[in-house]
């Protein structure tokens, strides 16, 4: 019995480590800044976007859905969708 709770707690950390969870937030674009590809939000929370995410076409004041999942210590922004 106890190798079997072992091996089902091993089986649980293991398939939930590669899992990510997208959430969503909408706001205000504070700043933009396209070399670092970063934006901030009026609410402070800066997002690192990903390369297929276009910041030129975003302007600040603009309302904004972001797509995002926490990792490596950042805010990694899949998708930004002005409203």
């Amino acid at each position: 019995m106890k190798t079997l709770v072992g091996a089902l707690c091993a089986l649980a950390i293991v398939s939930g480590a590669g899992t990510a969870m997208a959430d969503e937030t909408i706001g205000t674009i504070k700043s933009i800044d396209t070399k670092a590809m970063t934006f901030t939000m009026d609410n402070g929370v800066t997002y690192k976007a990903f390369k297929s995410v276009n910041l030129s076409a975003l302007k600040v004041g603009e309302t904004v859905t972001v797509i995002y999942e926490a990792a490596n210590g950042t805010n990694e922004a899949n998708t930004v969708t002005a409203q």
